[in-house]
């Protein structure tokens, strides 16, 4: 059996893709205490045709900034080329609502881990395998994760607490080299659903 090989490597963004990230983190909690159901909705979606109508009405918020000629080039970039980041942005904001999610307690590991809410992603499977593992066995390292500022160094401290959960969590082969955004962007993501769709839904069990 061959040995884990876990490489978390947190480098800080380049000041562009930084920028472009608080902006983007500044509209997803707009647009998500102003529009719950509607963002909620668009991290339930099971289909691209349900996705983009709740992702449109995310984008077409003025009063979130959408107007602005820079955030709505962010914005469109996200839903068109890093949905993964987006999608996180909003579960965490999401989270930050949810009483429940700091009720979830730690889960027994399962062997696989498989969920329908992977194919809305964009992001590679292993990772969403590895961050619904994570939320299983380690909720509360995740939401220690998402307390923290995005690029700050509480971040990258609560990041290295949760290192032996990524470790257990990783497939076997496989290496972990990843930005904290996406890394941030896929926990977050994988908590929301356990925490939207129940423990039965993801316990990981099935196919």
């Amino acid at each position: 059996m061959s040995a884990l090989s876990l490489a978390l490597t947190l480098v800080a963004a380049a000041a562009p893709a930084q920028g472009n990230d608080n902006v983007l983190r500044s509209y997803a909690n707009c647009a998500t205490k102003r529009e719950t159901p509607q963002m909620q909705a668009m991290l339930d979606a099971r289909s691209e045709a349900a996705y983009r109508s709740s992702s449109t009405e995310f984008s077409e918020d003025a009063h979130c900034g959408s107007r602005d000629e820079v955030t709505t080039a962010v914005v469109v970039a996200s839903f068109n080329q890093d949905r993964g980041k987006l999608r996180g942005m909003v579960a965490e904001s999401l989270l930050k609502r949810s009483a429940h999610a700091r009720q979830l307690a730690p889960l027994a590991k399962n062997a696989m881990y498989r969920a329908d809410w992977f194919a809305m992603t964009g992001r590679i499977q292993v990772i969403d395998e590895m961050a619904m593992c994570v939320a299983a066995i380690n909720p509360a390292g995740v939401l220690a994760v998402l307390a923290t500022k995005p690029n700050s160094s509480a971040q990258q401290q609560a990041f290295n607490s949760l290192t032996p959960s990524l470790g257990a969590c990783l497939a076997g082969g496989y290496q972990l080299d990843t930005k904290p955004t996406a890394l941030r962007a896929a926990l977050a993501e994988a908590l929301y659903h356990r925490d939207r769709d129940g423990d039965a839904a993801s316990s990981g069990k099935g196919a």
